[in-house]
């Protein structure tokens, strides 16, 4: 069995984590402003930053497929049959579950787009690969870049209620006309990949401290622009331009999370025993499961609703949400662990 990388699983245990606390009300309890004070900033901050898990989730399928040596016909008779079989479950779980209760089902999707992204990424899985062995130095620096300029810049024209026919033309030929899930799917996988092969890719440590610090700094200025529509948006009471705002300035941000929790769970992982390192990746493998149970039933909610009376109301529900965040993951994990012990569920989850 090949051994797995301890830190992809720790990043994944703490991507899902995140992702349950930002369907939490803490989460949006900066969509309407009383005060604009240090609070509401630091919590705003926090829904714009977390809104990373999902690209960085991206950017972690890329880092372990993008590399691998395996046929086409192995990716259509090992890896798309899987989601597809997660789809069917996933659709199977909101038709028959709460019959008869409507209020629930509303929490909940038919099938959550992440799949559709997903299976997109897989199919086109040996086209990423061929472009990955190909690419150059030159070709790196001319593909972030490009990636990076256009689908910020396009965030910000659209974001800002710029939109005209002139622009919509424009931005075809990058294909960042679409709503930005819609590009998920290509640009982080392939981002991840590249970003771990700087060296193969022939920059220099010199060159690559330099990448880091400038991406760094596109950080803290998408960040910005993200804070400031978001609270334009809030203001406005503009849904669409608040959610533009927690997706269209993620590029950046999403780069530098990746490489330093890569960095960061690295180092923990030198730390670590035989029996953490194998802790850590059979609770990583869970992960995939915890999301089909997060999207596609409205336990998450039910668990909240059980524990927000009994949580002191810490900055508001920051306590209640944070703490059903880890309670929903431990139970979640646990559950789909137990699953995973059945050979074909195995194979799917």
């Amino acid at each position: 069995m090949k051994q797995k990388k301890i830190y992809i699983e720790c990043i994944r245990i703490l991507c899902i984590v995140t992702v349950l606390f930002c369907h939490r009300p803490a989460n949006h309890s900066t969509d309407v402003i009383t005060d604009i004070n240090l609070s509401y900033c630091i919590k705003a901050l926090i829904s714009i930053v977390f809104r990373c898990n999902i690209p960085v989730f991206f950017m972690i399928s890329g880092v372990l497929l993008i590399g691998r040596e395996e046929s086409v016909k192995k990716i259509f008779t090992k890896r798309v049959p899987r989601i597809l079989i997660a789809m069917l479950l996933a659709y199977g779980m909101y038709t028959f579950c709460f019959p008869g209760m409507p209020e629930l089902q509303d929490m909940i999707r038919p099938v959550n787009w992440f799949f559709y992204a997903y299976l997109g990424f897989l199919i086109l899985l040996p086209v990423y690969r061929s472009i990955a062995s190909c690419a150059k130095k030159e070709t790196v620096v001319y593909y972030l870049l490009i990636m990076f300029i256009t689908y910020t810049v396009y965030g910000v024209l659209m974001t800002g209620g710029y939109e005209s026919e002139f622009i919509r033309n424009i931005f075809h030929y990058v294909n960042t006309d679409r709503w930005p899930n819609e590009l998920w799917a290509l640009m982080f996988p392939l981002t991840g990949w590249l970003i771990l092969h700087l060296q193969d890719k022939g920059f220099t440590e010199k060159e690559q401290k330099l990448f880091w610090i400038i991406t760094a700094v596109l950080s803290v200025l998408s960040v910005a622009a993200a804070f400031y529509f978001y609270l334009k948006a809030v203001r406005t009471e503009n849904t669409l331009m608040r959610d533009g705002a927690q997706q269209y300035f993620l590029f950046a941000p999403a780069c530098l999370c990746f490489e330093g929790f890569r960095r960061m769970f690295t180092k923990l992982e030198d730390h670590m025993g035989e029996k953490a390192k194998k802790a850590v990746s059979v609770i990583g493998a869970s992960v995939f499961g915890v999301f089909m149970i997060e999207v596609q039933t409205p336990y998450s909610w039910l668990i909240y609703q059980k524990l927000e009376p009994v949580l002191v109301p810490v900055i508001g529900p920051y306590l209640p949400s944070a703490v059903s965040a880890v309670v929903e993951f431990v139970i979640y994990s646990a559950f789909i662990c137990l699953l995973r012990l059945i050979p074909p569920v195995r194979k799917v989850l």
